[in-house]
């Protein structure tokens, strides 16, 4: 245990520093922006990080899993120069579709660049990541907090608008990319095999599913306000979703960058402390800490210490809604995806979200139609409650399936 607490810590601390300075990002932001610009700002982000998230899926949802037991092989090198080639020549490819986008009017030029920005690092952080380097992966993460804090304290206030905040977003991501080639030892850049990816990219590729789910509530919620509420709703919505991502969402988060591909490395090499120990202690320690940020984000606004916790942008029922919707979606992320990853079961997470996206959506419309945002947050928590539920069932179903006698 006494190592459980250690590690965590160490988690904590290289995740907190980034974390903070985002938060300070959130809240400057939620002074300098309207209630409409803000909306449409987290809009762009959540859209963008969506694209990204599907684009680099492959190989982003697959590092953690495969990559302990492929230098146990003795492949690791060929390995990582073939990840790393595909992600810059994919990356480039997602510039080039942007710009074509853009020039025909789809969507605007900047959406493209995010997308870019923000996939090529997210892919390189997982490789930092499997490769149990949390010190590197949080000295990538804490410069890109510093860029994005210094650009948006010396350039936003006199460019308030919502294209010009998402170029100093990307501008942030793609030198901490840059930063994360470096510690990564700057893999040579090499046609990539393609037999020795191959069972990474399938399994990656099977998470995508699961991301479009997942992102449907997420990025589809936004929309259905758009649709049928305000965008002064959209803006309050959006804000308690931040703000709970990077304070009670970022907790559990910091343990399941650690605990995940340690709880791995530990089945690969036989250890005795076990894949579920491993996770569930995570998750304890994680869950305890986010309960007591949710009580210090309240407190800091009793006291008013902070103008935006005070203004119109923020809501403490909505947030306390959010907030727990979204402690139990990372908990979802901590102790079952791993399993469903270890199963090389992915169709499991697709069938939560899959099953759980439609009526949250319709909920949430029929709330924000009536003029109900307390109703709307509550259809938002629904969504991810009911996708764990079905999550769980189904991978116990296909457990006791696979165990029965032929």
């Amino acid at each position: 245990m006494k190592n459980i607490i250690k590690t965590m810590f160490e988690a904590l601390v290289l995740r907190s520093v980034p974390g903070v300075l985002n938060l300070a990002v959130l809240l400057i932001l939620g002074d300098l922006l309207s209630l409409t610009h803000y909306g449409q700002f987290s809009m762009a982000i959540a859209v963008t990080g969506f694209i990204a998230l599907v684009a680099f899926g492959p190989l982003l949802f697959s590092v953690i899993s495969q990559h302990a037991s492929i230098i146990k092989e003795g492949h690791g090198d060929d390995y990582e120069s073939s990840y790393v080639s595909l992600t810059v020549l994919l990356a480039a490819g997602v510039l080039v579709a942007g710009l074509l986008i853009a020039w025909i009017g789809l969507a605007p030029a900047e959406w493209g660049i995010a997308v870019a920005a923000f996939g090529i690092y997210s892919v390189f952080q997982e490789l930092l990541r499997a490769q149990l380097r949390p010190w590197a992966y949080g000295i990538a993460s804490m410069s890109q907090s510093l860029i994005y804090l210094g650009l948006v304290l010396w350039l936003a206030p006199a460019h308030r608008d919502p294209l010009w905040v998402l170029n100093l977003f990307s501008v942030s991501y793609a030198c901490a990319a840059f930063v994360s080639l470096y510690l990564l030892r700057f893999p040579r850049f090499k046609r990539p095999n393609f037999s020795l990816l191959s069972q990474s990219l399938r399994i990656g590729g099977g998470y995508i599913g699961s991301t479009i789910g997942e992102q449907s509530i997420y990025v589809g919620m936004r929309y259905i306000i758009t649709l049928f509420g305000t965008s002064q709703q959209l803006g309050i919505f959006s804000f308690a979703v931040d703000l709970a991502t990077r304070t009670v969402g970022f907790l559990i988060n910091a343990a399941s960058f650690i605990f995940i591909p340690l709880a791995f490395h530990r089945d690969a090499n036989g250890s005795s402390e076990s894949f579920t120990g491993t996770l569930r202690n995570g998750a304890t320690i994680s869950l305890a800490l986010s309960a007591a940020a949710f009580v210090a984000i309240l407190l800091v606004r009793e006291l008013g210490w902070i103008p935006s916790l005070n203004s119109t942008l923020f809501n403490p029922i909505i947030f306390a809604i959010i907030s727990l919707a979204i402690v139990l979606n990372r908990l979802k992320k901590l102790l079952a995806d791993p399993y469903a990853m270890r199963a090389r079961r992915p169709f499991a997470l697709v069938i939560g979200y899959a099953v759980a996206a439609p009526p949250a959506l319709i909920l949430g419309a029929i709330a924000y139609n009536a003029n109900s945002q307390h109703f709307g947050a509550g259809a938002y928590l629904a969504g991810y409650f009911l996708a764990i539920l079905v999550t769980l069932a189904w991978l116990r179903h296909t457990s006791l399936r696979s165990s029965e006698p032929e």
